[in-house]
């Protein structure tokens, strides 16, 4: 999931810093495999605007930002590329950036893991009992949005989407009493954010609105933002990248209360 989250961030800046006619780039190799450990090179390249060498040599620092002469936006706005580093740093891997002003930018990650197959993580996941429950993901990444639904639909729950929390309140507003067993809440989204979203659900006169499991979906995972949930009316906060056990368990714990 960590290597997972990686490469999602590293695809979603490619996207957002190359214009329309550029080109984006994504290879993995293998190095070297073994019966205990495997070795990959991850290349994420792009013909996007580049970033100046002084940027570059501060990735890994939060909130860094810079606006160069063939970008209309500011690059670094997110945390995108501060947690891919921070996931490098903790995974023992090794990240080379090359980059060019107005050429592009190309990642290049070596990883070196262990790898078991853990048949008590397949049965615990067979036993989450969450089969058929339908949950409301608010996400709106698209990429994050399609990866997360097509990860519950593997464990055989039903996903309905909404893309900011606007449209997310309307859609559990208009639904029948205990439509949804939960709701997967991103907290950073465009017109409504996911704590006013939550907010809003609870203070709606729906009998469902104050016990159905709203459960925060956030990069950010400081005590403060995890009181802010909290604060809001959330039953949960989880913090990306997002792993499927801890998900899985907080959808299921929605049927204890029916």
């Amino acid at each position: 999931m960590r290597v997972q989250q990686m490469i999602i961030n590293l695809l979603n800046n490619a996207y957002k810093f190359t214009k329309p006619g550029g080109k984006i780039t994504w290879k993995i190799e293998n190095i070297n495999v073994d019966d205990k450990t495997a070795k990959e090179r991850i290349v994420i390249s792009d013909t996007g605007c580049g970033m100046s060498k002084e940027f570059v040599q501060k990735i890994g620092e939060p909130f860094m930002q810079e606006r160069n002469e063939f970008s209309s936006e500011l690059i670094g706005t997110g945390l995108g590329l501060y947690i891919v580093k921070k996931i490098v740093d903790a995974m023992g891997f090794t990240m080379k950036i090359e980059s060019e002003l107005g050429k592009g930018t190309t990642f290049i990650i070596e990883t070196e893991y262990s790898y078991k197959y853990n048949e008590d993580d397949e049965n615990q996941l067979e036993n989450s009992n969450v089969s058929g429950m339908r949950v409301l993901l608010v996400e709106d990444n698209e990429i994050n949005r399609e990866i997360a639904q097509t990860l519950l639909e593997r464990e055989k729950i039903i996903v309905e989407t909404a893309v900011e929390g606007k449209e997310a309140v309307e859609a559990f507003e208009k639904s029948d009493l205990g439509y949804y067993d939960a709701i997967l809440m991103d907290i950073q989204m465009p017109i409504m954010d996911g704590l006013e979203a939550t907010r809003t659900i609870r203070k709606l006169n729906k009998a469902d609105a104050k016990t159905i499991r709203i459960i925060a979906m956030s990069a950010n995972a400081f005590e403060s933002d995890i009181k802010a949930s909290i604060d809001a009316g959330m039953n949960a906060h989880l913090t990306k990248p997002i792993e499927m056990e801890k998900v899985l368990e907080e959808i299921a714990k929605s049927k204890l209360k029916k």
